[in-house]
């Protein structure tokens, strides 16, 4: 995996404890931070008290499911990807995660070669947006000195 901006974290949250161990060993890569949860109230709270870039969330959580946590994670921090994990997600599930604006949803059955590239190309977009925003501040603020009104040179300076 490229490396990650140093302030890239990644949180994963799933109650199957091996399944937490792969994914952190499979995308452990310099610069990136992997924090875990296998409870979703714990995960909604690591948010809260975390800037974290891209939660992986299972579907089949407790104490409540990755749909509800997805809203709540939307509503109180829209800048963070999400991206959900199913066994077997229906169609209703795949709808409405879409909807409320998951990133992405895979069958865990296709993890093992899908995961990573997923990952890696969703830090890669968290990256872009980070630059443009940082651009368009920049640009907004030497806007902002351009409306200075005076003829002097330091002033134009």
């Amino acid at each position: 995996m490229p490396d990650a901006s140093p302030e890239q974290t990644l949180l994963l949250v799933d109650s199957d404890i091996d399944y937490l161990e792969w994914a952190t060993k499979h995308l452990g890569a310099k610069g990136l931070r992997i924090l875990r949860c296998d409870h979703a109230e714990k995960a909604a709270k690591v948010c809260d008290t975390t800037e974290v870039d891209l939660v992986i969330a299972d579907l089949a959580l407790q104490p409540f499911d990755g749909l509800t946590l997805l809203g709540r994670l939307r509503a109180a921090h829209p800048s963070t990807m999400v991206i959900l994990t199913s066994g077997f997600p229906t169609t209703a599930q795949v709808i409405e995660a879409t909807q409320q604006g998951a990133q992405d949803i895979l069958r865990k059955e296709s993890l093992t070669f899908e995961l990573r590239p997923i990952v890696e190309n969703a830090l890669q977009a968290l990256e872009q947006r980070r630059i443009a925003g940082d651009e368009e501040n920049l640009s907004q603020t030497i806007d902002s000195r351009g409306k200075i009104i005076g003829n002097s040179r330091p002033l134009q300076d």
